[in-house]
């Protein structure tokens, strides 16, 4: 690096470490997790103005992997991930304002704490519940675009229209509705592109009754309370009422 030495760089990462060490407990007790080292890290990297060796983030994430609690190499892929994410766009970070990079850094510290906190707690469940779930968001949505690319979801919308009419409703009320799997906010936004207002009314107040992921934990502690922790050829009441909901 050209701004900073590899000794500097070392003691810096190891006095945001015991700073975080230092905080974490008062912090844990308001239900926060700061960061210090990850965020030390990445602004040193960001203000570097030469790319990083590929195996220094790999040796200073294994060193911060020894001075801590974390499990051995988490750190090290995290400021590996880091590090190729900052040199690859570097060039666009630095036009970017100053509101646009705290969100950047706010962000990518978000992920860390997700990350860190589902292979600390894996027998947690509702970690991987929400891991889950934005991973299926996150397939369906590119789905969709690929659907939209193509050129076939105007030809669902076409095929679907006779079928949705029954209902009142429009072959244009399909990509509403299937996003409202993901979240029932951007689908209602997307009815604007229905022509008729009492098609695009209905599909308003229909969209919500989408089973999204936002709504999983809630269906998790009502099926817990009422349904029984009982099985039927083999196979689980609750575990037969959450499918059956999605």
């Amino acid at each position: 690096m050209k701004k900073i030495g590899l000794f500097k760089f070392l003691l810096i990462i190891f006095l945001a470490n015991i700073v975080e060490s230092f905080f974490a407990p008062y912090l844990i007790k308001a239900f926060i997790s700061f960061p210090i080292t990850f965020l030390a890290y990445s602004l040193t990297i960001y203000n570097s103005s030469k790319n990083i060796n590929p195996f220094a983030p790999l040796m200073i994430g294994f060193f911060v992997d020894l001075i801590s609690d974390t499990p051995f190499g988490l750190n090290a892929l995290l400021f590996c991930l880091m590090s190729y994410t900052i040199n690859s766009y570097s060039n666009t970070f630095k036009l970017f304002s100053y509101i646009q990079i705290c969100i950047f850094f706010s962000a990518s510290a978000v992920f860390y704490v997700g990350f860190k906190y589902l292979f600390i707690n894996l027998e947690n469940f509702s970690y991987l519940v929400l891991l889950v779930s934005f991973i299926f968001n996150t397939f369906l949505f590119m789905f969709i675009s690929i659907l939209e690319e193509s050129g076939y979801m105007s030809r669902v919308v076409f095929l679907t229209d006779k079928t949705m009419q029954k209902f009142g409703l429009s072959g244009k009320s399909v990509v509403p509705l299937i996003s409202g799997v993901a979240c029932a906010i951007p689908a209602i936004m997307a009815t604007r592109n229905i022509e008729s207002w009492k098609e695009r009314l209905i599909t308003i107040l229909v969209t919500p009754f989408m089973t999204c992921a936002a709504r999983l934990p809630v269906y998790l502690i009502i099926i817990a309370l009422v349904i029984p922790d009982e099985k039927i050829f083999g196979l689980n009441y609750q575990a037969i009422a959450l499918m059956s909901l999605y």
